[in-house]
């Protein structure tokens, strides 16, 4: 399962606004359920079949929005790394081994493993 939101820098349609216009999740099977998260319209839930389907309408037939899909898992991933400078103070930020500080945090998980390749 993975959580995102959705931002929005313009509204072509003068609907949904700006900024975080939603949330969603993506299920393990592929099912993307939204919630419309405006201040100018009452929130709505809606379920799509799969990302793809939700893509289709709400993102490529708008492309002069400059919107932005921000998965929640990278969010906590950014807070965790932010997380570990704090805990270890700015000696960390001068530290030569720095990925080892992030590893002792967040251990050998696949999202460090991408960090590290990056």
């Amino acid at each position: 399962m993975q959580a995102f939101e959705m931002i929005r820098k313009a509204d072509e349609s003068g609907v949904s606004g700006t900024g975080k216009v939603l949330e969603g999740i993506v299920f393990g099977d592929g099912q993307t359920v939204i919630r419309w998260c405006t201040p100018h319209t009452a929130a709505s839930t809606a379920i799509y079949p799969d990302f793809a389907s939700f893509k289709k309408i709400h993102i490529d037939s708008h492309p002069t929005n400059g919107t932005e899909i921000v998965w929640l898992a990278d969010k906590i991933f950014e807070a965790s790394i932010q997380s570990a400078f704090y805990d270890f103070g700015p000696a960390v930020v001068e530290c030569k081994h720095i990925d080892r500080a992030i590893a002792s945090v967040l251990g050998e998980t696949e999202r460090y493993k991408q960090y590290k390749d990056a």
